[in-house]
């Protein structure tokens, strides 16, 4: 058996493994990245910001926050706005894209629920 290691002599390092105890007493180990992932996923849903390029399939898309000008070249599944900006939020197997056009007034969203399509998208209108 190992010997014990006082807190004064642990080396300074990044952390890859955290050891803990599950809610039986049994002895387990998980990766850092794994782990703040699982705790901080309800809190961090937007994972990538950026453009969307030419040939992009919104079908394919991670969560994030995205932007889109017609100019940058035709895209798969788009809500049909020429310039627009892109939600999507995922939590656990559930997925929603949000759309708002940013020259003339629009938004649309779509769902998707694990391994289904994407519905059709639908319009929101305000009165």
């Amino acid at each position: 058996m190992a010997e014990d290691i006082k807190m004064s002599e642990f080396n300074e390092a990044e952390l890859v493994k955290i050891l803990g105890l599950d809610s039986s007493g049994n002895s387990k180990t998980e990766e850092l990245s794994s782990m703040m992932e699982r705790v901080l996923s309800p809190y961090l849903m937007l994972k990538y910001c950026g453009n969307i390029e030419k040939d992009t399939d919104l079908n394919e898309l991670d969560s994030g926050a995205y932007y889109y000008f017609i100019e940058a070249g035709e895209i798969s599944n788009s809500p049909g706005f020429e310039r627009f900006i892109l939600l999507q939020l995922s939590v656990g197997s559930f997925h929603v894209q949000i759309a708002f056009a940013v020259i003339y007034s629009g938004v649309k969203w779509r769902t998707k629920h694990g391994g289904d399509s994407w519905q059709s998208w639908n319009a929101i209108s305000f009165t």
